[in-house]
């Protein structure tokens, strides 16, 4: 006698299996997942934070270009202009003209970071940097508080 052949029928998936899948998209759905700066990732799940890689961007502190009241320089401008002691070296060789000194005001009116963005050389960039630096302003403010403000003052040289 031959054995009977079974008959195939195709296969479905079982109960385990959709349930299976149901959870796997279920926790698909809660987990969160965010990239930041500097390629960092972050995964949550409902706002626990499950894993993070990567380096998180330090908080960034914010310096303006323009407030609702500008830094005042305490002196005006011709403060600096007093400050400034004429290079031996640019008036020998009859250098003249104008430095533009670009830096931040912070939240306590001082100068923070002084750099020549347009110089004239012979020792007058320095001399520009080292009288805006000495320089004092009441600070600028946003929505009633201080903040730090990025500006600019061009430092006048000419021989007198």
């Amino acid at each position: 006698m031959e054995p009977m052949e079974r008959s195939r029928r195709p296969t479905r998936p079982g109960w385990g299996m959709l349930a299976a899948l149901a959870i796997f998209f279920a926790f698909f759905l809660l987990l969160r997942f965010e990239w930041g700066p500097n390629r960092a990732v972050r995964v949550a799940l409902l706002g626990h934070e499950l894993l993070s890689l990567g380096t998180p961007a330090p908080p960034a502190v914010e310096e303006f270009a323009v407030v609702e009241r500008m830094p005042e320089l305490l002196g005006g401008l011709a403060s600096i202009h007093r400050a400034v002691r004429y290079p031996a070296l640019a008036k020998k060789a009859g250098i003249e003209g104008r430095v533009i000194v670009q830096f931040v005001v912070d939240e306590q009116g001082r100068v923070v970071d002084p750099v020549v963005v347009q110089g004239i050389g012979a020792g007058c960039d320095e001399e520009a940097i080292r009288a805006v630096r000495r320089a004092r302003f009441r600070p600028g403010t946003q929505r009633g508080t201080p903040v730090k403000v990025k500006m600019s003052l061009p430092v006048l040289f000419r021989p007198g």
